[in-house]
């Protein structure tokens, strides 16, 4: 073959030569049709320009009709919107676009496919499209009959009369039925979020361990006695079976739980009572020997203080004693006292009081006379006493205005009397109502004064 049926080397200027060799076309279709994937090319139009043997011995299509036809009359309604979609954006120079469709074949089966689409350039631009096409209707099929056995295991798995649970191979739970929910108290999202390690007792847990690992090498075991920990903490006894099974295409461990321990669950609570009762009989018996050693200190202890207190109580009693007698004196000497003023006021002043009054004398006298008489007569009495001790705020001029109101004087009166004002006097009435607590009280002054003696 000369040189010039191959392809021309570049010019100077860096220029491929378009002339292609003419036995290219013959290689690409010889290529393609020995490729089990079906191959087509698509003009812009949408027509197609070129399928392969593999896509036409698939379709039942003759290639006549292949090349008379818009790629949207073979594709199955349900996927042609989807499949224009994606034309137009290979068309638009989009590069490598990959999707399921359906198509209809001859006979009016559909196949499912899965086709890879990327574009045709020439001269920069976009002359088509080139497409690979591989058959995944069988895979879809088996996709489809997997969904619908696991349905009917998820269904058979529900309505089981054991717990059952799946976890990978990691231990992580995927899948959990009704009777787990129940047996375990954890909702169904909560044990999908956990690990198989966590449903059972710490004191378990070496042992179930090393029977799942069992289970992983050997594909199947049977554990008697096992135990499983509720979500309340209730250790419950359980027969556990497990296998290794094939389930959304994965392995997984699957596990049955069923409670067949109910009287000897009751047993060994009945046998940790005991226990811990025993224990806290045991506990309550040594604490009961360091409080009778205590009471029996205690004892002891209040014994010895209660001589001494025996001892302080007759020390007491003779202060008492003692202290009684000194009361006693004191208060003798008191009442000789009170006896003798009122006697010396009786016999020494009022005599000559009574005798001055029989003389004439000026009226400012004579008042001052009556007030003597009258302030006489209150140190034999209780008033003065009882109205310093209890109301010792008053000044000795409160005083002396409060013995003047109780007596009866008049505000002009007791001005002339003590040489000051009538306002004054006013002035003094209010401080004595303020300090004895009257004011905005609707007590008269004069009869509150005579109370008091």
């Amino acid at each position: 073959m000369k040189a010039k049926s191959r392809s021309k080397q570049p010019d100077k200027k860096g220029k491929q030569n378009e002339e292609a060799p003419p036995w290219s076309e013959a290689v690409f279709r010889e290529l393609a049709d020995n490729i089990i994937d079906s191959i087509y090319c698509i003009s812009t139009d949408g027509y197609f320009a070129f399928v392969n043997r593999a896509m036409i011995d698939r379709s039942g299509i003759s290639p006549d009709k292949f090349y008379a036809s818009h790629f949207l009359d073979i594709v199955h309604p349900a996927y042609r919107d989807l499949t224009a979609q994606n034309f137009q954006r290979v068309m638009s120079g989009e590069n490598g676009i990959t999707y399921e469709l359906g198509y209809n074949t001859a006979d009016g089966e559909t196949r499912i496919v899965e086709v890879h689409s990327k574009p045709i350039r020439s001269g920069g631009k976009v002359v088509g499209l080139f497409g690979i096409a591989r058959n995944i209707t069988q895979r879809k099929q088996t996709e489809e009959a997997l969904k619908t056995s696991e349905l009917k295991y998820r269904s058979l798995m529900e309505n089981a009369s054991d717990a059952i649970l799946l976890a990978d191979t990691q231990g992580n739970i995927i899948e959990a039925n009704r009777k787990a929910e129940e047996l375990w108290g954890y909702a169904k999202e909560e044990l999908l979020q956990m690990h198989y390690t966590q449903l059972h007792p710490l004191p378990e847990m070496e042992r179930t361990i090393a029977a799942f690992q069992e289970i992983i090498e050997k594909n199947t075991d049977h554990l008697s006695g096992g135990f499983i920990q509720r979500k309340d903490g209730e250790i419950v006894p359980v027969d556990i079976t497990c296998n290794v099974i094939e389930y959304a295409g994965r392995k997984v461990v699957q596990g049955s739980f069923r409670d067949i321990f109910e009287h000897r669950q009751a047993q060994d609570i009945l046998e940790k009572l005991v226990r811990e009762r025993t224990a806290e009989l045991s506990r309550n018996n040594e604490q009961l020997k360091l409080e009778v050693k205590e009471r029996k200190r205690a004892e002891a202890a209040m014994k010895k203080k209660t001589n001494e207190l025996k001892q302080h109580t007759d020390k007491l009693n003779e202060l008492n004693t003692a202290l009684r007698v000194l009361l006693k004196q004191r208060e003798d000497d008191k009442n000789d006292l009170e006896e003798k003023v009122t006697s010396n006021v009786k016999e020494l002043l009022l005599p000559y009081i009574e005798e001055m009054k029989n003389r004439k004398i000026d009226s400012k006298s004579k008042v001052s006379l009556s007030i003597l008489e009258t302030n006489l007569q209150n140190i034999i009495s209780p008033f003065t006493q009882r109205l310093s001790s209890k109301y010792l705020g008053l000044t000795p001029r409160e005083v002396q205005v409060a013995d003047l109101i109780r007596q009866g004087k008049s505000t002009k009166e007791m001005a002339r009397f003590i040489g000051i004002s009538a306002s004054a006097i006013s002035i003094y009435r209010y401080h004595i109502r303020e300090k004895l607590g009257l004011i905005e009280q609707k007590i008269n002054l004069k009869t509150y004064l005579q109370n008091l003696s």
